[in-house]
């Protein structure tokens, strides 16, 4: 009876999938660290009156608005928007 598939093969293709999972992982952690690190430093640079009108409680209905917002606008909005729509 001869075997259809090699182990060796198996055992190749399980390797690369594992090596594959693995740089994707690394890809979105460093994506999301580097994605936070800008929120910071732009939350930072805010005057304490810019900073209350940027930023609402996550479970706030506002989250959902600012999305409804952003795509009627065709993108993502800078504070000049959030001054205007309010």
């Amino acid at each position: 009876m001869t075997r259809l598939i090699s182990p060796r093969l198996l055992l190749a293709l399980g390797v690369v999938a594992a090596l594959g999972g693995a740089i994707v992982h690394a890809q979105r952690t460093s994506s999301s660290a580097a994605m936070a690190t800008a929120a910071e430093k732009f939350l930072g640079s805010l005057t304490p009156e810019q900073r209350q009108q940027a930023t609402f409680q996550f479970d706030s209905a506002e989250r959902l608005h600012a999305i409804v917002i952003a795509s009627k606008f065709g993108g993502p909005m800078g504070i000049g928007y959030l001054t205007v729509l309010r």
